[in-house]
C-alpha cells in the first residue's frame, strides 16, 4: 500500500530525486539520533568525530580549516561542532607545531574510549541503507550519487560565472573541487 506522501498532488511537478534524497537525509538522522543518545552527541557531531578518528593519530596535524575544506561545511558550523565537542570531553586544542596561529585538534581518551561505539552506529545505518542490495548495486549506488554530486558541482560553478548571486560558501567548495581536480 502506497503511503500519501508517495502520491503526487495534482497540478503539481514532483521533484522525485529531491524529495527521496531529503527523506533519506531525515530518515538518516532519526536512526542515528535513536542510537546515539547515551554517547551525548548529534549525527552532526558524529561525522566530525568520524573524520578526526580517520585523521589523527597518523601524525597529520588536524586544524578546523582541513575539516572546513574536507567535509564542505562551514566554519561557522565546523566551530560550533568543534566547540560542543570539546566542551563533551571529546576533543581538545592545541597549538600547532607548524604555526602558532593554529590550533590543531586533538582526540581525548573519552573519544577514543567510544571510536568503536559510535563507528557501529554510522556502520549499522550504512548496512540498513544496502540491505538487499548486491556487492554490484552498492557500488553502483555509490558511483551514481558521486556523479549526481559532480552534476551539482558543475551546476554550483555555471551559476557562479554568470553572474548570478551566490552564498560564499559556494564558491569555497568549488575553489576546494579545482584544487583536487
Amino acid at each position: 500500500m502506497q503511503q500519501l506522501s508517495e502520491f503526487p498532488r495534482p497540478g503539481k511537478k514532483e521533484h522525485t530525486v529531491l524529495h527521496k534524497t531529503k527523506q533519506m537525509t531525515l530518515r538518516v538522522r532519526m536512526l542515528l539520533d535513536s542510537m546515539l543518545p547515551d554517547k551525548d552527541i548529534t549525527p552532526s557531531q558524529g561525522n566530525i568525530l568520524g573524520y578526526l578518528y580517520r585523521h589523527c593519530g597518523e601524525g597529520e596535524t588536524v586544524t578546523a580549516t582541513q575539516i572546513h575544506n574536507d567535509l564542505r561545511l562551514s566554519r561557522a558550523t565546523i566551530s560550533a561542532l568543534l566547540k560542543k565537542l570539546r566542551l563533551k570531553g571529546y576533543l581538545n586544542f592545541e597549538t600547532a607545531e607548524c604555526d602558532d596561529r593554529l590550533k590543531s585538534i586533538t582526540l581525548t581518551e573519552k573519544a577514543l574510549k567510544n571510536q568503536e561505539q559510535i563507528d557501529e552506529c554510522f556502520d549499522y545505518v550504512e548496512e540498513q541503507l544496502f540491505l538487499g542490495f548486491s556487492e554490484d548495486e552498492k557500488k553502483e549506488s555509490i558511483e551514481l550519487l558521486t556523479r549526481m554530486l559532480a552534476n551539482l558541482d558543475q551546476a554550483l560553478k555555471e551559476t557562479m560565472y554568470s553572474g548570478q548571486k551566490r552564498h560564499s560558501s559556494v564558491e569555497k567548495i568549488l575553489s576546494k573541487e579545482e584544487e583536487i581536480s
